[in-house]
């Protein structure tokens, strides 16, 4: 039997496709709930913090850095909450495998922070990252965060 050169090609293909897949899988975790923010100094709207549930997404009524994070009342649309929804399928397996970290020096010059907070399993996590300064192991979630962020 003889094998086409294309055949072979879209065999190969697949198997990139289903390895990419693979490795995906097996560096995030799925969580039920999420709440993520940043902080930036260099614009008005310098805090902004996100609860995110499968349900639901609620933006923050707070107006300053420190203290606990107040969320409105009242969510946003069911369109801001599509665009966000994937998040809860990507947290990276990093971050679960690092609970309550700091990574790099975040707010300690003017670059700001991203804040991630989630509970598994009754255990709540939270990490606080430099923006400028991360682990290569998150990269893809901060770009993440920071795309849905301005989407939202």
């Amino acid at each position: 039997m003889k094998s086409s050169p294309a055949l072979l090609l879209a065999l190969c293909f697949i198997g990139m496709l289903s390895c990419n897949k693979g490795h995906d899988d097996e560096r995030t975790v799925a969580v039920s709930a999420l709440t993520f923010g940043k902080v930036e100094y260099s614009n008005e709207s310098a805090v902004k913090y996100y609860k995110l549930t499968s349900q639901e997404i609620y933006k923050d009524s707070i107006t300053t850095v420190t203290g606990q994070i107040l969320l409105s009342a009242l969510p946003l649309s069911q369109q801001k909450q599509s665009i966000a929804r994937h998040l809860l399928n990507r947290l990276p397996k990093y971050l679960i495998d690092h609970p309550n970290q700091t990574f790099g020096c975040p707010s300690c010059t003017d670059q700001g922070l991203v804040y991630i907070e989630t509970t598994i399993q009754g255990v709540s996590m939270k990490w606080y990252i430099d923006p400028t300064n991360f682990p290569s192991d998150i990269k893809f979630f901060v770009a993440d965060l920071n795309t849905t962020m301005e989407a939202l």
